[in-house]
């Protein structure tokens, strides 16, 4: 196991770590944590951190801090719970789906999403403000994503076409840019659901309605496979491609999450606690960790080394959402009902929750003062900031 404060490798049979001092034998919380207990899980790792720091550069710890008074006998104590500040704009005003997709550039600077009434609209990631919008489909917007390179931008659509657009263009603002490849589903599929660049070479998938996945040069436009992946029966919710190899990763409304080797094609199940439609899935960016959320709320990693499932939590509501932090610390999932959770990755335990007015579609991580960027089903995009 490894140590949730320095990281260090840690043999599971011992109760302090000799790097920092942590505490790796704790008392147990049985059922879901207090607010309480979130809070104080979340300080004492802080400041055993922040000891730790100082004793790599040769700093003495700060000294133990005076007990508090105790509070008198039938006086609750006061708790300060940190803000929810938000920010929040509204994306489409005539949209009554809202926001189906979200995609962040490669260097954080801007959001792209996408909606149900057709448009692909950027937004700058720090202050919100509105830098275009573009339109390519006749039918609405079921996924956007964007190359891990920041060349290009994609969108698909449930007319059956994907659009790529040069991300160098549209950036200057030019909104009147058609993009450069527009592509035709292949018969039989009648709607694109799901879009993924890859790390590596040229290529971008996408997902059918019928769980099929086709590969493309989106360089080119052109097929990068005469045959699509066929893994599945059922309707195809998530692709994503591995960060650190290639390797592409598939959910459904099977309850099945499989990834393919991108070289040979070939595709391996990873066994797990899902029954279930499983609406999201993410990679974490070291390429070790998958996480899933599906509808009957579980949150699940699977440890790719080992094909071994570690399920997190369980929520209640559908988790329609799900995202990794930009260092990997953090899981972040928004469900049906609105609430985002902001959990450590490694234990499963809440950190922080938020409240948006109606479901969330999409999630994406902005590393800009720690913030979460949300799309709900009203075609609001929020920005919450995540108290440090």
């Amino acid at each position: 196991m490894n140590c949730p404060c320095c990281e260090q490798a840690i043999a599971d049979t011992l109760e302090d770590c000799p790097e920092c001092g942590w505490k790796l034998r704790g008392e147990p919380i049985f059922g879901r944590p207090t607010t309480e207990q979130k809070n104080d899980y979340e300080q004492k790792l802080r400041e055993c951190h922040e000891n730790y720091e100082k004793k790599r550069r040769g700093q003495p710890p700060p000294p133990p801090p005076k007990p508090r008074r105790p509070t008198e006998p039938n006086q609750e104590p006061k708790l300060e719970q940190p803000e929810n500040r938000k920010f929040q704009k509204r994306a489409v005003s005539r949209d009554s789906e809202g926001i189906s997709s979200l995609a962040i550039s490669n260097d954080r600077s801007l959001v792209a999403s996408g909606s149900m009434d057709g448009s692909v609209r950027l937004w700058d990631a720090v202050n919100a403000t509105d830098r275009g919008v573009f339109r390519c489909h006749q039918g609405g917007v079921t996924s956007v994503a964007v190359d891990l390179r920041g060349r290009w931008l994609g969108s698909a659509s449930s007319d059956g076409t994907i659009c790529v657009w040069r991300y160098a263009e549209i950036n200057r603002g030019h909104t009147a840019i058609s993009p450069s490849h527009k592509l035709e589903m292949p018969s039989g599929a009648h709607e694109a659901l799901s879009l993924s660049f890859s790390n590596r070479g040229n290529i971008l998938a996408s997902g059918d309605e019928r769980g099929n996945i086709h590969l493309w040069d989106f360089a080119t436009g052109a097929p990068q496979s005469r045959r699509a992946l066929r893994g599945r029966s059922a309707r195809l919710n998530r692709l994503m491609f591995s960060p650190t190899r290639d390797q592409l990763a598939s959910c459904g409304d099977d309850g099945i999450i499989k990834t393919w080797d991108i070289k040979t094609l070939e595709s391996h199940d990873l066994d797990g606690p899902h029954n279930v439609h499983i609406r999201s899935t993410a990679y974490s960016p070291n390429g070790k960790w998958l996480a899933s959320g599906g509808l009957n709320g579980a949150v699940t990693q699977w440890d790719l080394s080992s094909g071994v499932s570690y399920p997190l939590c369980n929520h209640g509501p559908e988790v329609s959402a799900i995202v990794y932090s930009a260092d990997g610390r953090w899981l972040i999932c928004g469900d049906r009902d609105g609430h985002i959770y902001v959990m450590d990755q490694k234990i499963g335990v809440e950190l922080h929750h938020f409240k948006s007015a109606t479901g969330i579609n999409t999630l994406v991580y902005g590393s800009h003062q720690h913030t979460i960027v949300s799309g709900n089903q009203s075609g609001f995009i929020e920005w919450w900031e995540i108290p440090s």
